[in-house]
């Protein structure tokens, strides 16, 4: 008995063929095969930020092998490497880097799904492991409920684009445009099945679904029963979610906090359960707190100022709030390094993005120009994230993230699914789409539920998801295509 299954393997590998000119001399199964090489693809294409420098490495799990009863991996991988179609970096350290893989240059190559009839009880165990986790379907069901079969997407059209982008690509970075090529092949391809991801990580509790991995064009060729979506998401989400570090009530125990001395953010009048608080978070975040490992009495300030009731009130952190409440923080720190630096150069915004996430997420230790000038911009900011990060540079956007899924996911979803049952909603981290006409409602929604968890009231961008988005003369004429009619 088998079933249909449907792996993604590079155009040019025909595993008949490499059966025949050079027969395995183990126990094998070409289902299996299939599986493991088709691995490579797959596991990234389910988090593509995070491989995005991995120069088409994927590491693989051995508890990833054994769930599918691969008993004779090694001998799978060394018939491999010896036909020449993957390598292996050879570096494994228990319990913190698996062997990483990926197809030699000869079949660093497009790939193409492949429908191949499998034993059944091997294709059961294999789709079993992409099926949604229950606790996570069972924590956001009203999230999960719309990953149905009127989620849609124009796979054809979806299709042209990205080969259309990938011809584009490849002329600056070729392994680079390969692999994003390879994962959004496999987004739109699973997508057009119905073939839906849906978990929960543990590190900071963000949903991660065929949206969140699928590149932001790709969304244009989307739609819900026939209807156009429309996104709406925070401006500078991480900074937004910062501001929250500097409102004394998050660091105060409830119980111990004097409301009558306390100051506010703006927008918070009353103290109450929706307000986050540092001691609803994870217990990973308390070494944050211990007195023993500041380094400086400048890193103990912010902490002593808010257990006082004191919000840190220096001129530099109003301007840095006020900034990201206009939506203007990466443009405002922008224009100021200009003049500080004498640097008149013009920087797109995803430059300026990855030079503030440099400086907010990246260790103490680690100096560069950016952050010298972020610090003569804002003294007070940057001793708090330096407070924050002293022991370990990963809590600070772990802490961020950890806001930011506990406010959309529960807070401003969790309501919209309590007053608008029949809703469609899908979160992408920072952003929450419906269907066009909805959009007011939702914004609304998010502003009131971010002032009342952290205490502003947010920049929200609101976009729509059309293919008329789509400028397909200028992506012609990039590829190099001419236009036959006007040629």
């Amino acid at each position: 008995m088998s079933k249909d299954c449907k792996y993604y393997l590079p155009h040019n590998l025909d595993l008949s063929v490499l059966e025949k000119v050079s027969p395995p001399g183990f126990v094998y199964c070409t289902d299996k095969a299939m599986y493991l090489l088709s691995l490579i693809n797959t596991i990234p294409a389910n988090n593509r930020s995070k491989y995005a420098d991995a120069e088409g490495w994927t590491p693989i799990n051995s508890t990833t092998i054994q769930n599918v009863s691969i008993r004779n991996f090694p001998e799978y991988k060394k018939w491999f490497v010896q036909l020449g179609v993957i390598e292996c970096d050879g570096q494994y350290i228990p319990d913190e880097k698996s062997y990483s893989f990926r197809f030699t240059e000869e079949y660093r190559t497009p790939i193409t799904p492949v429908n191949y009839s499998t034993k059944y009880t091997f294709a059961n165990k294999t789709q079993k492991l992409l099926k949604p986790i229950d606790k996570d379907t069972q924590k956001y069901p009203n999230l999960h409920k719309w990953f149905n079969k009127s989620l849609t997407i124009d796979d054809s059209a979806a299709m042209h684009y990205l080969g259309l982008s990938h011809m584009i690509d490849r002329k600056e970075d070729k392994t680079k445009a390969l692999d994003r090529y390879n994962s959004a092949v496999i987004g739109v391809d699973k997508m057009a099945d119905s073939n839906y991801y849906f978990s929960v990580d543990t590190t900071a509790g963000r949903l991660h679904t065929n949206y969140t991995s699928m590149p932001s064009e790709i969304r244009n060729f989307t739609k819900y029963d026939g209807q156009e979506l429309v996104s709406l998401d925070f401006k500078n989400s991480q900074p937004v979610m910062s501001t929250l570090l500097f409102a004394p009530q998050f660091w105060v125990k409830n119980e111990t906090l004097d409301k009558k001395n306390v100051q506010f953010l703006p927008n918070t009048s009353v103290l109450n359960s929706y307000f986050f608080n540092f001691y609803d978070l994870s217990s990973k975040f308390l070494p944050i707190l211990n007195i023993s490992t500041y380094t400086t009495s400048t890193y103990a300030c912010p902490l002593m100022l808010a257990e006082m009731g004191v919000p840190i009130e220096n001129k530099d952190v109003g301007t840095y709030i006020t900034e990201i409440l206009k939506g203007n923080l990466y443009e405002y720190v922008e224009e100021k390094v200009q003049e500080l630096n004498g640097d008149y150069g013009v920087r797109t915004r995803k430059e300026i993005k990855k030079m503030m996430f440099t400086i907010m997420f990246s260790g103490n230790k680690k100096s560069s120009s950016e952050k010298d000038l972020f610090k003569q911009l804002f003294p007070s900011i940057y001793i708090m994230f330096a407070f924050i990060k002293r022991t370990k540079k990963e809590l600070l956007p772990i802490m961020l993230q950890t806001i930011e899924s506990m406010l959309f996911l529960d807070r401003i979803a969790g309501r919209i699914a309590q007053e608008r049952q029949e809703l469609p909603i899908f979160t992408i981290h920072d952003s929450i789409t419906t269907t066009v006409g909805n959009e007011a409602y939702v914004k609304r929604i998010m502003e009131e539920e971010t002032i009342k968890a952290i205490g502003v009231k947010p920049p929200i961008d609101i976009s729509n998801w059309s293919q008329s988005n789509i400028k397909w003369g200028e992506l012609e004429k990039k590829a190099g295509i001419i236009n036959k009619k006007t040629a």
